[in-house]
């Protein structure tokens, strides 16, 4: 699955917003809560997220695997989906 997303900001402040992760709620659809587990705002920050998938609430596991401002985030992810995210 692929999103697009137009942000009339600069890259800067957009990939700052990606980056903060507690921030999530405000913004993305379907998330509830997303707690921060270690290493928070660098590479190896671990967090949960609490997502609706398929109309039921489940915990997603999320590691930053690549942080390269204010180009690229690149995160893996495991619990009812597994993958990766950028």
């Amino acid at each position: 699955m692929a999103v697009e997303v137009f942000a009339p900001v600069t890259p800067e402040h957009f990939y700052e917003a990606v980056l903060d992760v507690r921030g999530f709620p405000a913004w993305v659809p379907g998330v509830r809560r997303v707690e921060a587990l270690s290493g928070e705002g660098k590479i190896g920050m671990a967090f949960e997220w609490e997502v609706s998938f398929l109309g039921f609430w489940r915990w997603v596991v999320s590691v930053l695997e690549e942080a390269v401002a204010p180009l690229n985030l690149r995160w893996s992810y495991d619990g009812p989906v597994e993958g990766w995210g950028e």
